[in-house]
């Protein structure tokens, strides 16, 4: 809505107010049709996505109407919301037309060292003219400031190792001797059609990746499906017929990604692939 309305100048002050009163309403506006028993740390991120959104709207209006200072304000406030690099890069272009030369140079870094979707060159700013590369040196202080963001916002969970599985060729075994000791992208799936295609695309697409971080993803379902084979000639499939694993992991969506480092703990539980990876990969810097 506010997107829309900022296409239309007359409609900026409209817009502007409109932002605001989300912004200051504390009632559950964003996504409101998700289940009432998911993590609240999930609800907390889906909320955070939408703010950062509305943040970066204001920004712009603010900038459409001079008011740089407020500008500058609204689009720091959105970068510390969500993280996804074509976002970095939006709130880049903002601080390039307020003239803030270094911290574009800062933004465009972290953006370029994404290890799921990296910034490609080529980005354009606010008159249309290309903005700078990242010197390696920008490049290194990125990654130490994406690792340390990452890090600050995982769980830290534990998690009951006994629950049982089995293996594809109907072994019987538990989570923990899954686990044995390494670093785990869990992918919980009811059954394996419901699982995007596009997941199983981006996963062959960092299966290299992966392999060099240490990183092994496992596929769990609990439904045995031989109509759907995708992805279980790549990685380990087991089943999770009694929801063992399922209860184990808290789990609460029909297809969700897990972390676990090499101690077993839980760092991460979510249902966007894009995330378990980028963490999974951030992990093993």
């Amino acid at each position: 809505m506010a997107e829309y309305m900022m296409e239309v100048p007359a409609l900026w002050s409209v817009a502007e107010d409109w932002i605001l009163d989300r912004l200051s309403d504390n009632r559950d506006w964003t996504d409101g049709e998700r289940p009432l028993d998911q993590s609240r740390d999930n609800y907390e991120a889906e909320m955070r996505r939408g703010r950062a959104r509305l943040e970066l709207s204001l920004a712009r209006i603010r900038l459409a109407r001079g008011d740089l200072a407020s500008a500058r304000q609204a689009a720091e406030r959105s970068i510390q919301q969500t993280w996804n690099p074509e976002f970095i890069a939006e709130v880049a272009t903002i601080h390039d037309a307020l003239g803030a030369e270094r911290r574009v140079a800062q933004l465009l870094a972290l953006a370029r060292v994404d290890p799921v979707a990296p910034l490609e060159t080529g980005v354009l700013g606010a008159d249309g003219r290309p903005l700078p590369e990242s010197t390696e040196a920008e490049l290194d202080a990125a990654r130490q400031t994406m690792q340390e963001r990452i890090r600050s916002g995982l769980l830290d969970e534990s998690v009951n190792v006994a629950a049982r599985l089995r293996s594809a060729s109907g072994d019987e075994t538990t989570l923990g001797q899954v686990l044995h000791g390494g670093s785990r992208l869990v992918i919980q799936a009811i059954q394996l059609d419901v699982i995007p295609d596009e997941d199983f695309a981006l996963l062959a697409e960092k299966a290299e990746e992966l392999t060099s971080a240490g990183v092994e993803t496992l596929l769990v379902s609990q439904q045995p499906d031989s109509s759907s084979t995708r992805g279980a000639a790549t990685m380990p499939l087991y089943l999770d017929t009694g929801h063992e694993v399922w209860d184990a992991l808290r789990a609460w969506r029909t297809v969700q990604y897990f972390v676990l480092d090499r101690r077993g703990r839980l760092r991460h539980r979510g249902d966007k692939l894009e995330d378990a990876l980028r963490i999974s990969l951030v992990l093993s810097w």
